[in-house]
């Protein structure tokens, strides 16, 4: 039987490869829809900036940004939601500090300038928004949610705040002119607190 030059397993040939974009690989838990699987994702340096982001935190925080966990990512130019997750918290204090600037220059790209430009930081005027009540689906991860019936944080010294100034620790998001937030509340019987922000990224 004469052969055709067939190969076996010959699967190589289904890859994909570009020379003008990045494949970024999300872990299973990544994702709000749950565990099981990985997320491949295709990223365009000439359209994508590198956002460092800066946070100190009262209790455990879980941040995302459009609906995945932060995870040194590249933000599109155009409108993002961060979204976070508070618990275990100590009640009477501030919950976190938030400032964030674009990193180094992406090797290759030229859309991307080199400096240290901010971008988003926690401030108290009215863009950041909680509640207490656990949203009904993960719609709130995402740009366009209604969240008029959620609340502005406001300023709130996070615990031991005097003392980790005058240690200087807060010094890089006191450069950035990040504020310290928390919630409006005198009394607090929820262990958990629900947080986003619409904002704008651009050049």
């Amino acid at each position: 039987m004469a052969t055709r030059g067939l190969k076996l397993n010959s699967l190589s040939r289904y890859s994909k490869q570009s020379p003008m974009l990045i494949l970024e690989e999300h872990d299973h838990c990544e994702v709000p829809a749950g565990c099981g699987g990985v997320v491949l994702r295709w990223t365009n340096p000439q359209r994508e900036i590198p956002l460092k982001l800066y946070l100190i935190q009262n209790g455990d925080l879980r941040l995302y940004i459009d609906g995945y966990l932060y995870k040194n990512q590249y933000l599109e130019i155009g409108r993002h939601t961060i979204a976070i997750e508070v618990t275990g918290f100590e009640p009477g204090y501030g919950l976190f500090m938030f400032g964030s600037k674009i990193s180094e220059k992406i090797e290759g790209s030229e859309a991307v300038p080199n400096d240290t430009t901010v971008r988003c930081l926690s401030q108290s005027d009215g863009s950041w928004k909680y509640t207490l009540n656990e949203p009904g689906s993960d719609s709130w991860l995402f740009n366009g949610f209604d969240d008029s019936s959620w609340k502005p944080m406001i300023e709130k010294p996070l615990p031991n705040s005097d003392e980790q100034k005058r240690e200087n620790k807060f010094a890089v998001w006191e450069t950035l002119g990040s504020k310290e937030l928390g919630i409006n509340e005198k009394r607090v019987k929820s262990k958990k607190v629900w947080v986003r922000k619409e904002f704008n990224l651009s050049l």
